[in-house]
C-alpha cells in the first residue's frame, strides 16, 4: 500500500477532470481509495468489487468514515466470469492486475469491457517497467517483480507497460492516455474500447 498510497493524490484530478458520478473501484481491498475518492467529491458514489472479506472490509472503513450511504460493495471472483453491475463512468483498479498471470489479465479486463456502458472507462494504476523516467528506476522495479511472486500468489509481478498494453489489446481495449511518474514510480493507463474502424 507504500507505494499505491503516495500516487493516489496525484490520481484524484485525473479521476475527476470529467466529473464521474459512479466509480467501480476493482479489487478495492480495504476501501481506501473510496473513502479518498468520497472525500475528494461530495457527489460521487463507490461500490468496491472484490472479494467478500475484503468487501466486509471497505464497508467497516465506510461506516468508520460516515460514509455507509456512499460507499457499497459487490461480493465477486473475477475470474469465475460473474455478471457485474453496469453503471460506472470509471473501472478504476489500483495494483489489482499485477496480481494475476497474462490470461487472468486478459480475462479480467475481456469482462470488464463487456459490462462497460458507453462512454465509460477504465483506469489502471500500476508500477510499469519502462514508465519510469530513469533506466534504474526500471531495473529496480524489475527486481522487486521477481520477489513480488513469492509474496502473493505465484504468478504476481510488475508488468512491462508494452506487455500490459498488449494484454488490454487482446481484450478489445486500448490506451486512451497514459500518465506517468505518479507517486513512487506509478503509471496510470487510461483504457477504451478499442475502436472497430
Amino acid at each position: 500500500h507504500y507505494f499505491s498510497d503516495a500516487a493516489y493524490k496525484a490520481c484524484l484530478p485525473l479521476v475527476f477532470q470529467n466529473r464521474p458520478k459512479v466509480i467501480y473501484d476493482v479489487g478495492g481491498n480495504n476501501g481506501k481509495w473510496s473513502v479518498l475518492c468520497c472525500q475528494e467529491n461530495p457527489d460521487v458514489r463507490m461500490t468496491v468489487i472484490d472479494l467478500a472479506p475484503q468487501c466486509e472490509l471497505s464497508l467497516e472503513r465506510a461506516k468508520r468514515e460516515g460514509l455507509e450511504g456512499r460507499i457499497s460493495a459487490f461480493a465477486a471472483d473475477l475470474l469465475a466470469d460473474p455478471a457485474l453491475p453496469a453503471e460506472a463512468d470509471i473501472w478504476w483498479m489500483s495494483q489489482f492486475l499485477d496480481c494475476f498471470g497474462e490470461e487472468q489479465i486478459v480475462r479480467i479486463l475481456s469482462l470488464v469491457r463487456r459490462a462497460m456502458k458507453p462512454g465509460s472507462r477504465i483506469f489502471v494504476l500500476e508500477p510499469l517497467i519502462g514508465g519510469q523516467p530513469f533506466e534504474i528506476g526500471d531495473r529496480c522495479l524489475s527486481a522487486f517483480s521477481l520477489y513480488f511472486p513469492a509474496m502473493a500468489n505465484g504468478t504476481s509481478r510488475f508488468y512491462a507497460l508494452q506487455e500490459l498494453e498488449e494484454l488490454a489489446a487482446r481484450a478489445g481495449l486500448e490506451v486512451e492516455s497514459a500518465h506517468h511518474g505518479l507517486g513512487i514510480g506509478h503509471s496510470l493507463l487510461i483504457l477504451k474500447p478499442r475502436s472497430l474502424a
